[in-house]
């Protein structure tokens, strides 16, 4: 047996890990504030360590130390597959993050994942300047519009009601609402109707800092709502003394747009394997996704797209209009353009903003081989069309 779970004394990992200041998930897990795990090669001085947790959406797992131990990398793929995957599965997860140094690069893909596509991709991460915070927003309670009110959560209920808040929607990331209570604080914004709009909550608090967690009811965006209730977390956060971290899919310029309203700054990008634990409509897309704009391979793209739209039809489950676009960009390069102009067309049909979607058909150069078509020219006069629609409206 080389696989323990260690129980006590868990900061005695932390020297495995070269960079572990902004991965608050894992020092949540080891303060004892978020669900998860930590194996050991040996509990008294570990040389091999693995971290598993499933906060919210997500389910992490990090590995550091010694990536030469056949038996506990063995013993880690069959807990992984017998008690891992399907606990997360019926978590409702469908995907997994794992974040490894260099040296477990090998072992991850053909020891621990062997059966799994993963796919490199990374986070960003970002770290609140106090200074600039007081400097950028020194008056934003003064920014609370007319018919709002901006509220400290207090209740349970508060994160049943915010189901159109995806940062607010569950506290899945804390082992209950107590500690959470205990340790962490979450703002919100709701209309005269009690309606929740915006919400901003720490996803995670340890001893030395907090990771937030922020969205917005896509009815209400683009009104500086996430900043509100940003500058209210931040405050409180500052008031307690902890270090405030940001981390966002590194692709995610609306992320960082608003985290630099709050004087947020860059601190670091770090790659990580992306694993399905599950066939999804989501990972599938997602994967097209990634092999289109991060592997440059349209082939690969288009095959993940196909499999997703497919699945998709079966589970009569919509596509977002954002995937459909890059499916498209996909079949265009491919040379399917039958397919490319359905989703194309298909975009058109739920679109929110016209203009920008109508520049971006004249600009995308994955789309150049579509561009004298009769179809192609019957997409942007529909697109011509619905913008004269709004403008008369």
């Amino acid at each position: 047996m080389s696989l323990y779970e260690l129980k006590d004394n868990k900061r005695r990992i932390l020297p495995l890990f070269p960079s572990a200041d902004h991965h608050l998930a894992m020092e949540a897990v080891i303060e004892g504030r978020c669900e998860g795990k930590i194996f050991v090669d040996n509990v008294r001085t570990p040389e091999t360590v693995a971290v598993w947790t499933a906060p919210g959406d997500e389910a992490l797992l990090y590995l550091a130390g010694n990536s030469d131990n056949t038996s506990f990398n063995e013993q880690l793929r069959d807990y992984f597959v017998e008690t891992i995957k399907p606990a997360s599965i019926k978590k409702g997860l469908d995907a997994f993050q794992a974040y490894t140094t260099h040296n477990w690069v090998d072992v991850l893909h053909e020891v621990i994942f062997a059966d799994d596509d993963t796919f490199r991709d990374r986070d960003s991460y970002y770290i609140l300047n106090p200074t600039k915070f007081k400097t950028l927003q020194p008056n934003w309670r003064e920014h609370i519009p007319d018919g709002f009110t901006l509220k400290r959560a207090q209740t349970a209920d508060v994160f049943e009601r915010a189901e159109d808040v995806s940062a607010l929607n569950g506290l899945t990331s804390w082992k209950s609402f107590e500690t959470f209570m205990e340790h962490g604080f979450a703002y919100y914004l709701e209309d005269d109707t009690n309606k929740i709009v915006s919400g901003c909550m720490t996803k995670f608090v340890t001893s030395s800092g907090c990771e937030l967690a922020i969205g917005t009811n896509g009815k209400y965006r683009r009104r500086g709502f996430a900043t509100l209730v940003g500058c209210a977390t931040v405050s409180e956060a500052l008031q307690k003394g902890l270090k405030v971290i940001w981390e966002c899919y590194h692709g995610n310029t609306a992320s960082v747009k608003t985290n630099q309203t709050l004087g947020f700054e860059y601190l670091c990008d770090e790659y990580f394997y992306l694993g399905s634990l599950c066939e999804s409509v989501e990972n599938d897309l997602f994967f097209g996704y990634h092999c289109l704009t991060e592997s440059n391979d349209p082939h690969k793209a288009a095959h993940w797209f196909k499999k997703g739209i497919a699945l998709s039809e079966k589970e009569n489950q919509p596509i977002p209009s954002g995937y459909n676009f890059y499916a498209a960009c996909a079949f265009a390069v491919t040379g399917e353009h039958d397919l490319a102009f359905e989703r194309l067309h298909l975009d058109v049909d739920g679109l929110q903003d016209a203009n920008r979607f109508y520049d971006r058909l004249q600009s995308e150069k994955a789309l150049d081989g579509l561009r004298g078509s009769q179809e192609f020219k019957k997409i942007l006069q529909r697109l011509e069309e619905l913008i004269k629609r709004n403008r008369n409206k």
